[in-house]
């Protein structure tokens, strides 16, 4: 989705994430290596179903393991967006109050989260703000700012097990927006 901000003197802004988007094609974003083993699960799980079927049924099975993945990155999406949701929720109880506890009967998808934010002292100072750079005139809303180890750090909260180019470009972008406002990260 496409995000664009109004500024009350400047009008419209392009959107920071907007902006990285069009880095990239969706291509840039899949994992070979995860594509191919899910296609070939896919495929294994089907091989006592080919023996003796027709070349159409044939190319049917390997459209749909070809389109596998597809699926599964969705499913990992939502899962990504429920977890950055709850810890988004996380950081806006600790700045309201400092001793908040998150308090949750099932096992929690962001225990390890909370645990890198004890290990490391972090203070949270803002989540969810709207940042605009008046000279290139995009804006974003970043993830949050925390006080880790004395200094003032910009944070993009990610799911992903790796790190792609588009993540370094946003934060870059909110890095500008920051700089720009006097706010030095």
């Amino acid at each position: 989705k496409n995000h664009t901000y109004t500024h009350p003197n400047y009008g419209l802004f392009t959107g920071v994430t907007t902006i990285e988007k069009a880095y990239h094609s969706e291509w840039d974003d899949i994992n070979p290596q995860w594509t191919v083993k899910r296609m070939y699960e896919s495929l294994v799980e089907k091989l006592k179903d080919v023996q003796g079927i027709t070349k159409k049924a044939w190319e049917e099975i390997l459209l749909d393991a070809k389109n596998i993945h597809k699926g599964l990155g969705t499913d990992a999406a939502k899962t990504g967006t429920n977890i950055h949701e709850l810890v988004e929720f996380y950081v806006k109880e600790k700045i309201k109050d400092p001793d908040f506890v998150y308090d949750d009967e099932n096992i929690s998808p962001i225990d390890s989260f909370i645990a890198w934010e004890t290990s490391h002292g972090i203070k949270w100072v803002d989540s969810e703000l709207i940042i605009a750079s008046i000279q290139h005139r995009f804006a974003g809303t970043l993830d949050a700012l925390a006080i880790i180890d004395g200094e003032l750090i910009l944070i993009d909260f990610k799911t992903s097990n790796r790190f792609s180019e588009t993540m370094f470009l946003q934060t870059a972008g909110y890095q500008i927006c920051l700089e720009e406002m006097g706010v030095p990260v």
